[in-house]
């Protein structure tokens, strides 16, 4: 019975228990991708997606609160945004769980921007996930923050994007 039990664990997790794959089908992953290349056209600034099932810390009593902070500072680090070459990335975190939205500045963005407008932004974009329609809140997401930064950091010519357009799904 316990290899029964495992094996069906396992299909669940792979083939459907597993809300990412269910909701970032090849077509969710493309209109992601599409919203952030179309950003990049416009702006100097890189702007990365990541959507996690949940954050390393509980969130759904308080969905704005320092752990999501944390979370996005260990996903901006684990995956070497930080390190472009004009410190000019932006991390969009969506966390299903507590329907979550965190976006986290570098330095140069920072420096324009405060925190406290990004959270604001963030709060409202978390409104949109709770309707379900993850997807095209992600690409409205990135098309907004994409004509915020577009303002004061135009697309220049020889300023190549660093980062990739893909979104992370969970621990890719």
């Amino acid at each position: 019975m316990k290899f029964l039990s495992t094996s069906i664990q396992f299909i669940d997790k792979f083939f459907g228990n597993d809300p990412l794959k269910r909701l970032f089908t090849p077509d969710a992953r493309r209109k992601i991708t599409e919203a952030v290349a179309s950003t990049k056209r416009k702006t100097t600034a890189e702007i990365v997606v990541c959507v996690l099932n949940r954050c390393d810390h509980d969130i759904r009593e308080h969905p704005h609160s320092q752990h999501l902070h944390m979370q996005a500072g260990r996903e901006m680090i684990q995956r070497r945004l930080h390190k472009t070459e004009n410190r000019m990335a932006v991390l969009l975190l969506v966390v299903l769980e507590g329907n979550a939205f965190y976006i986290l500045p570098d330095v140069k963005i920072h420096e324009k921007f405060p925190q406290e407008y990004w959270e604001s932004l963030a709060r409202e974009l978390s409104k949109t996930l709770k309707e379900g329609t993850y997807v095209s809140a992600i690409a409205s997401a990135i098309l907004e923050v994409g004509t915020i930064l577009s303002k004061d950091f135009p697309r220049t010519k020889g300023n190549e994007p660093e980062l990739f357009d893909e979104p992370i799904i969970g621990n890719e």
